[in-house]
């Protein structure tokens, strides 16, 4: 292999994306390693139960855990990097040779020792846990098992040599997974036999790690490894040896101070050792297990490939992207630890029965304290990782050293105030990260003096790490507080999961917000992906998407910068969308089940939207609409008492705020050249009517209340449209509206379950969902179903599916909302989509499912009231002679000022019905007078008009995919509004008219796209014509 090509870096080595690719593969390996790990705390725990047999079990495993985790931390700090050196620097016969050496050496000192172990086990145990004497046989039972166990050293070793190996060679996926297989193995060989068998624990380690071995020697040699004859005198393995000893040294610090631990709390009541035991393996578990291994074997042997290339730019680029990676893990699992671990330990504990209450109590408190040593250890092996790729060891051990003498210092003064209380053990965790604040501080002052790193700029990933773990640990603090106790595993699971997925998706966008500021590539690219606007870059520039062609074919690929871009359902956003729509509606669901108030159900959700909104907002605009778009639909239902703001009005505020500052300023940056609808210019002169209206009302409050639902349509409209005309991906717009029925839907079915919540009138229960009424719910639904039948064409695969249930389901509300209006529009318009597709067999199968649906004696029941003249308390009980008559008591009250209108919200507030008129065209001259009539009726004639051009000029150009299926559904969508608008109340209805006019600025500003795109080819045209003519003059 020549040096030229061993040297050259790989698209993968330079790729962030396949860095946080293989992190989170590892992390999640990890994190699989950690629960086995605890499964298999919990079954020899549920051998020995907490007394004399754990306290000797947890002396005895000391001393190996000890040797495993220096071991661990030098292989990774010394064998990683030498072996990715060696892969660059050394022929394939030289590499053999030495890697076997290695693993030789390594492998004999590992069974010395062991047999140290085996002979010396009894004066070992005794000098480590002198208090253990006091107790009869504890140290004897010590012993022994100690002489088992010592020979799970040899095979843990010769792993870590080949897992270093491996993770040289960038396989990080299988070597993280041979905790789970150790762990799995031994628990299962403990609750098979080790029950009457003490000795079996032990037993079952070693086995557990005998397999471990033999797979990671099975996968080595699938990816090449090749044994042979070691070559012990090689420079390159000499020097190897000799760089073993400061990171062994400084490794074996933090053992010492954890066996100190141990010796110190053998002074304390019985079963503090193995507290302590769970509280140590908790913190290296997820401090040094899924923390360093999920970044630092995915950066270090880039970092020290770079340095090997003196590639400065690299070795800079990757230490910096191991910084931000390892604070977007650690800083939320910090927070969220100190939260979540007392209800998580009650949960877990709990559940063996050799566990009293008070130590589960114990234990939660430690577990937490615990959790503060997260960020120091992960932030640590960050700040030392570019010393390992330099070879340079000196700094890491001093960095240990430094760590050490504080905790031992720190724990021995503690140790002169301790009394024999159960207390007394939170000590440990205190002063354990009090040090680790020691290791970060000296680690940072080193780093800045290496060239190339002397200035790093980590205060925005710090603080987007900070505001993600608050946000998760905020919800997760409230579900603790509020969720109904009722199944008892409720509460601290359904906070972990949403906990979790607020911190998760806001840690993204805050590391993909900094990708975008470094200059690196961003996690997630799609089209448009580079002009999405954020609330901290308002007034940077702004890129319009041009890959788009104008003529008749299908639009042109994108260029290759996008096309690795994850596109299927498993993107990162659509995951953590997904978890946190399961998770609000197995909530809102179980709330509504279990009788629990309003305020305990609203409170939490309302907090999970509000604090994950504003965290969007901040970094990503059309993110924001795209979650609130999801979530809009289901907060009508969520009411605060007293004067404190609904959820919904502060998502309202919200949207009015940050969208009206956006669009001024994108109007401010673009001039004359912003693209704008005359539908968009009809809504903003109607907008300002209406603030007419306002003034002109009777009671102001309720007149600016109804104003701000207006300006949120008007809002959305506008934005929405320029997202589509700037080039913005429309399929996740599509994925939020769809999504948005899900809950509404989950309270329909219990509200049918219960019978609870249903609408009562003639003679049938009607379903209302998340709304206050049937007709609402039933507009919502036609919506849905129009989107999904126009885009079901442009889906294939598991897409078609989704989209094909969530039509079902949007169907299936419709039905059951028993609105006749919704009814008729809804086969209207799915007749209207299919004629201009052209599908006439379906038009016919519709019409003739129809024509059966009717005969049915639900459908006729619920006709069969427009021919009655019956009245019910003096009304007519025919709704549409109710309309009639309603109609003409509305346009009465516009009589003492017919020309400039009563003011908004007046027709409610003055008639005996109390409601508004149920025809917006009505309800326009009354409220608005002359002037908001002509507007309003503006409005709905160009939006069927531009919604109709929209369509044709995607047919004319023989548009397919999404492009074609928004512009057929804004047509659609567009008619339906207008229809409805004379027999319901949809000027101001924000839920459903917020997710129609988004419809239909997606289809206008996909025309305005088209158009601008046309004008740009013209002029280019234009301008290279009159370039050749220049020429040939």
């Amino acid at each position: 292999m020549s040096t030229t090509s061993a040297t050259a870096p790989t698209e993968q080595e330079r790729s962030p994306r396949a860095v946080v690719r293989q992190s989170g593969i590892t992390s999640a390996v990890a994190m699989l390693g950690v629960f086995s790990g605890l499964l298999l705390d919990l079954a020899w725990t549920s051998v020995f139960g907490l007394g004399k047999e754990s306290d000797a079990w947890v002396l005895a495993l000391r001393v190996p855990l000890s040797v495993t985790a220096i071991a661990m931390v030098v292989a990774n700090q010394v064998l990683v990097p030498t072996f990715a050196a060696w892969s660059t620097r050394l022929e394939q016969r030289e590499q053999a040779r030495a890697q076997s050496a290695v693993l030789l050496a390594v492998s004999g000192f590992a069974i010395a020792l062991a047999t140290l172990l085996t002979v010396f086990a009894r004066p070992i145990v005794a000098g480590i846990a002198p208090g253990f004497a006091e107790v009869p046989g504890k140290l004897e039972l010590a012993a022994t098992m100690t002489q088992i166990i010592a020979w799970y050293i040899p095979c843990v070793l010769m792993a870590e040599v080949l897992r270093c190996w491996l993770n040289a060679h960038l396989v990080v996926g299988f070597p993280a997974a041979m905790t789970l297989v150790l762990n799995l193995v031994a628990g299962v060989l403990i609750l098979a036999f080790a029950h009457g068998n003490e000795h079996m624990v032990p037993l079952a380690y070693v086995a557990g790690s005998m397999v471990q071995v033999l797979a990671m020697a099975g996968m080595a040699l699938a990816k090449g490894w090749r044994p042979a004859l070691p070559d012990f005198r090689h420079p390159e393995v000499t020097h190897t040896f000799r760089l073993f000893g400061r990171p062994t040294a400084g490794a074996a610090l933090n053992p010492v101070v954890r066996i100190l631990e141990v010796g110190i709390a053998s002074g304390l009541p019985q079963t503090s050792t193995t507290l302590l035991h769970f509280g140590t393996r908790l913190a290296a578990a997820v401090g040094g297990t899924v923390v360093f291994r999920s970044v630092i074997v995915s950066v270090l042997p880039r970092i020290s490939r770079a340095y090997g290339r003196a590639d400065i730019a690299a070795f800079r680029t990757m230490t910096r992207l191991g910084l931000r990676l390892m604070f977007l893990l650690s800083v939320p699992m910090t927070i969220l630890g100190v939260v979540l671990a007392p209800g998580l330990t009650d949960l877990v504990f709990s559940l063996v029965p050799k566990f009293g209450e008070r130590q589960v109590q114990l234990l939660g408190v430690l577990l937490a304290l615990y959790s503060l040593s997260f960020i120091g250890a992960g932030v640590q092996r960050a700040l030392l990782a570019p010393f390992y790729a330099m070879r340079d060891t000196k700094t890491p051990w001093r960095n240990v050293l430094y760590g050490m003498l504080a905790n031992v210092v720190l724990l021995l003064l503690g140790a002169r105030l301790l009394d024999s209380s159960a207390e007394s053990i939170y000590l440990f965790p205190v002063a354990y990260s009090l040090a680790q604040c020691v290791n970060v501080a000296h680690a940072w002052w080193c780093m800045r003096r290496v060239p190339g790193l002397e200035r790093m700029p980590l205060l925005v990933p710090l603080a987007g790490s900070l505001a993600s773990g608050f946000a998760g640990a905020g919800v997760a603090l409230l579900i603790l507080r509020l969720a109904p106790t009722d199944p008892p595993f409720l509460r601290p699971v359904l906070a972990t999961l949403v906990g979790l997925g607020i911190a998760c998706g806001a840690g993204f966008l805050a590391f993909r917000r900094g990708s975008r500021g470094s200059g690196a590539a961003p996690l997630t690219a799609h089209p448009g992906d580079g002009d999405i606007p954020t609330a901290l870059t308002l007034a940077a520039g702004e890129q319009e998407d041009i890959h788009v062609t104008t003529t008749t074919q299908r639009p042109a690929p994108r260029p290759p910068a996008h096309a690795s871009a994850p596109t299927g359902p498993l993107t990162p956003t659509n995951v953590v969308t997904a978890l946190l729509g399961i998770a609000l509606t197995a909530w809102t669901v179980l709330g509504l089940t279990n009788g629990t108030s309003r305020i305990s159900v609203a409170l939490p959700i309302a907090v999970i939207v509000g604090v994950a909104l504003l965290l969007i907002a901040f970094y990503d605009l059309e993110t924001f609409v795209l979650v609130a778009l999801a979530v809009r639909s289901s907060l009508d239902a969520l009411r605060t008492p007293g004067a404190a703001p609904d959820p919904h009005m502060l998502l309202g505020i919200l949207m009015l705020a940050l969208g009206g500052l956006w669009l001024i300023t994108r109007k401010a940056r673009l001039g004359r050249q912003i693209p704008v609808s005359a539908l968009g210019l009809a809504y903003l002169a109607f907008l300002l009517i209406a603030f007419l209206g306002v003034i002109t009302s009777p009671n102001t409050s309720t007149a600016i209340t109804e104003w701000s639902r207006i300006a949120n349509i008007v809002v959305i409209f506008l934005v929405v449209e320029q997202f589509a005309a700037r080039g913005s991906r429309l399929q996740p717009f599509v994925a939020s509206m769809g999504l948005a029925i899900l809950v509404p839907a989950a309270v329909a079915l219990v509200q049918l379950s219960s019978g609870e919540g249903l609408f009562v009138a003639g003679g049938f229960s009607r379903i209302t969902g998340t709304f206050d009424h049937s007709n609402p719910l039933a507009y919502f639904s036609v919506i849905v179903l129009l989107l999904m039948v126009a885009v079901y064409p442009a889906v294939h695969d598991l897409s078609r599916v989704a989209v094909g249930a969530l039509g079902l389901v949007a169907l299936l509300m419709l039905g059951l909302t028993y609105t006749r209006s919704a009814w008729l529009v809804a086969l209207l318009g799915v007749l209207l989509l299919l004629a201009r597709r052209k599908a006439y067999a379906l038009v016919a199968v519709i019409f003739a499912l129809s024509v059966i649906a009717a005969s049915t004696p639900q459908v006729q029941g619920r006709f069969a009231d427009l021919e009655s003249s019956a009245q019910i308390s003096g009304k007519p009980a025919n709704s549409l002679a109710w309309r009639w008559a309603y109609w003409g008591e509305s346009l009465d009250v516009a009589k003492p000022s017919p020309i400039a209108g009563v003011g908004l919200r007046t027709v409610a507030t003055t008639t005996s019905e109390g409601k508004q008129p149920h025809n917006d065209v009505i309800r326009s001259y009354v409220e608005l007078g002359i002037p908001g009539l002509l507007s309003y009726l503006f409005v709905l004639i160009l939006m069927v008009w531009t919604s109709a051009r929209g369509a044709a000029d995607a047919a004319r150009r023989g548009l397919r995919g999404f492009e074609r299926a928004i512009a057929e559904a804004g047509l659609v969508v567009a008619l339906s509004v207008a229809v409805l608008s004379l027999v319901a109340n949809l000027m101001s209805q924000a839920v459903v008219t917020l997710y129609a006019v988004s419809i239909i600025a997606l289809a206008s500003g996909g025309f305005l796209r088209r158009r601008r795109l046309d004008a740009e080819a013209d002029a280019a045209a234009d301008e290279l014509a009159r370039s050749v003519r220049i020429t040939r003059t």
